[in-house]
């Protein structure tokens, strides 16, 4: 019997796994820039995703999205430039297979 906790097959779903990390990236940006306020929360929000998702990323890709992140929120603020560069980079990054279709990556966004 294989082990429950066996996640090898992983790697066969990262491109999927991945658009569906920067989808929900997308979906907090937006969040922030829907009330056009910042809150410490989101802050956390933000840093989170970075840990939970790095080990998902073209290390390059992740790598400039992190540290875009960081250097957004070191103010304690979020522009709107700032959220439109990670957005791009998120873009950039994301695969151009289409693992999800339009309904779905926009109810990911949402969440």
């Amino acid at each position: 019997m294989r082990d429950s906790d066996d996640v090898s097959y992983l790697r066969f779903t990262a491109p999927q796994q991945r658009d569906k990390a920067l989808s929900d990236l997308r979906g907090i940006l937006q969040g922030v820039a829907a009330d056009g306020e910042f809150h410490p929360r989101e802050i956390s929000e933000l840093r989170d995703w970075q840990t939970m998702h790095d080990h998902l990323m073209i290390p390059q890709d992740f790598q400039e999205i992190s540290r875009s992140i960081t250097r957004a929120v070191q103010d304690g603020r979020l522009e709107q430039n700032e959220i439109d560069e990670i957005i791009s980079l998120g873009d950039r990054a994301a695969s151009t297979a289409p693992y999800f279709d339009a309904v779905t990556k926009a109810l990911q966004e949402l969440f």
